[in-house]
């Protein structure tokens, strides 16, 4: 058994010479298997069965999965988990923080906005407004801040630690021993505030996260979901909140909705 990154075999081990001849592939976060660096790897190994591994197995390019995985097969719903105790309560409050800034959002190829559209969104914004909404519905608990803008996420975290809050930012281009322990930081209690630039969604494990603002406006169900959630891991009697400023719950889904992954699976576009 080898366990390796997407990254590190495309860089390395695509190219040795001797390499096994594995049976099986199995890929985490599966729904990004239809990337060409995933489908380099499996066509490095053609006769290997492919088994993926996602909670949302959808896309916004409208590249197909099943493609790549011949069959869907589909465990305990949102809902199913929550009243079997394995994820935790949630609720959702709600506010529009971008209202009168909607019209600067474009929709890019992917089907998703543009990050340049979602950076003019935080132009001239009342940063100290929204860390007013956290000191009145949130102050105290644990929570993930997802914007979509390196200077913005800046810019929160300096508000938040002006309110004397123990908040910290991440976002690519520090240094991997600044983003390990901020997160460390994060996960032991030392932080109350989380601020991140596409760095702490998918497969993020806190379960004493106690809530997430959600400051990224998007069509993407994956991402929507993936973002969310990070407040729903089971630890005791916690109810998640979900603090949403940019109305994806309203525009995309709740958590717990019904969804008809047979139908993304096999090509329906996740936004757009």
């Amino acid at each position: 058994v080898d366990v390796c990154s997407v990254q590190s075999l495309n860089k390395k081990k695509l190219a040795e010479e001797g390499l096994p001849d594995y049976a099986f592939i199995v890929t985490d976060e599966a729904h990004h298997a239809a990337a060409k660096t995933y489908q380099r790897i499996y066509k490095r190994w053609p006769n290997a069965f492919n088994i993926g591994f996602t909670a949302t197995p959808c896309r916004g390019d409208k590249l197909i999965l099943n493609n790549t995985f011949k069959h869907l097969v589909l465990g305990p719903s949102t809902e199913e988990l929550i009243e079997a105790k394995a994820l935790a309560q949630f609720k959702v409050i709600a506010f529009d923080a971008f209202s009168s800034r909607r019209d600067r959002l474009v929709v890019g190829k992917q089907g998703d906005y543009t990050d340049a559209s979602l950076s003019e969104l935080y132009k001239e914004f009342d940063y100290m407004k929204v860390v007013d909404k956290y000191l009145a519905f949130l102050d105290g608990k644990k929570t993930i801040v997802y914007v979509a803008d390196i200077r913005a996420a800046k810019a929160f975290e300096l508000e938040f630690v002006r309110s004397g809050l123990r908040a910290k930012s991440i976002y690519t281009g520090m240094s991997p021993s600044t983003i390990e322990k901020t997160i460390q930081d994060f996960k032991e209690g030392q932080l109350d505030v989380l601020c991140n630039v596409g760095m702490v969604g998918e497969g993020f494990n806190v379960p004493n996260c106690e809530a997430v603002m959600l400051l990224r406006p998007t069509k993407s169900l994956s991402l929507h979901l993936q973002q969310s959630m990070r407040c729903m891991r089971k630890d005791g009697n916690k109810v998640g909140i979900i603090f949403d400023l940019s109305r994806n719950v309203e525009n995309i889904c709740s958590p717990d909705a019904d969804i008809d992954w047979e139908y993304y699976f096999k090509g329906g576009a996740d936004a757009g």
